[in-house]
């Protein structure tokens, strides 16, 4: 098969090359259709998003989802750290949530609509709202296929754990690990781990308290690297030049009234806590 976009086929349309109609970019299969998702902040979740999926125009997508023979999902994914994972709703409102430590970098969302089963059916462009050359085509839409598909999202997250990538170190005690600062073309924050303290930062169980106590003082300890290493905030080399650092230097400033690490008063615990506050239990009183 010649592919769609060849010289030879200039003015072809796509969706006579397609096994199945798909709401997509580029994609004129719902000539009215859209697909739009808008997303808020979980309060209280760091690391979640609640997604609104909204299908416009698409009878037939919509139609599979309420007959739960479709789901709605976003992929939440890491190029660096090759992490993938694929959440699922069986509404339009979806709550996404990630682990940090897992990514390496802020994640990037791709929402979608997918296959729950394989189904079988034959379109009707009217009830469907699928393109005229689609009416009555009988079609299989495989288990897993990608019914709808929206643009690719990405947080703004100049947060310090965005910075850190953890790895395992057999040469570390026991509950050890120790900070480098890699100033490469991708600026981050090394952190070796003994296998056992990586272990279970990224699966902590129900011991969530612990696990931001550790968090506290790893990013303490890179607070402490920039002290030390990252003095000079202008010049070529000043640390001003290095975007992620500059976004965290923002971060201190804008959101929590604090100095950067260039300032002689710094200190990096009070800039960990800034950040992430140590949760402490109410304590209440008994009466003997």
């Amino acid at each position: 098969m010649t592919p769609a976009n060849s010289p030879g086929n200039t003015g072809c349309n796509d969706i006579r090359v397609q096994r199945y109609p798909t709401l997509e970019e580029g994609n004129d299969a719902f000539p009215e259709g859209g697909y739009q998702v808008e997303s808020s902040p979980i309060k209280g979740v760091d690391h979640g998003l609640e997604l609104r999926h909204g299908l416009r125009n698409a009878g037939l997508i919509r139609r599979l989802a309420e007959e739960k023979r479709a789901v709605y999902a976003c992929a939440v994914s890491s190029p660096r750290s090759a992490f993938r994972e694929l959440q699922t709703s069986a509404g339009e409102r979806q709550r996404i949530t990630w682990n940090p430590i897992h990514l390496g970098e802020p994640p990037y969302f791709t929402p979608m609509v997918v296959c729950l089963e394989e189904v079988e059916l034959r379109l009707n462009s009217d009830r469907d709202d699928v393109h005229r050359d689609w009416d009555g085509t009988r079609v299989v839409f495989p288990k897993g296929a990608r019914l709808a598909q929206g643009p690719v999202l990405r947080l703004d997250d100049a947060g310090v754990h965005s910075l850190l990538t953890l790895d395992a170190d057999e040469n570390m005690s026991p509950g050890q690990f120790q900070v480098t600062a890699v100033n490469d073309a991708d600026f981050r924050f090394k952190v070796c781990c003994h296998p056992d303290l990586l272990a279970f930062m990224k699966s902590p169980g129900d011991r969530n308290d612990k696990r931001r106590d550790i968090m506290i003082h790893m990013v303490t300890a890179c607070f402490s690297k920039l002290r030390q290493d990252f003095k000079d905030p202008d010049g070529e080399a000043g640390w001003r030049n290095i975007k992620p650092l500059a976004a965290l230097a923002r971060e201190l400033e804008e959101q929590h009234e604090y100095m950067d690490w260039s300032d002689s008063d710094f200190r990096p615990e009070r800039a960990a806590m800034l950040l992430y506050p140590h949760s402490v239990p109410s304590l209440e009183r008994t009466d003997n």
